[in-house]
């Protein structure tokens, strides 16, 4: 899990697959149990 740069500190990303083919991002509402996952995708497309 990474922070992404430029982004609010709480903006994460992972790497779905072993050649980073595939990425989900997401945000972690402060204080909150909610996670808000707003792209789930190709490397390429992804929104960083």
């Amino acid at each position: 899990m990474l922070p992404l740069m430029g982004y609010q500190t709480n903006t994460y990303h992972c790497h779905l697959s072993h050649n980073h083919g595939y990425v989900a991002c997401w945000e972690n509402q402060k204080k909150t149990i909610t996670m808000e996952v707003y792209y789930v995708g190709s490397h390429k497309d992804a929104p960083y």
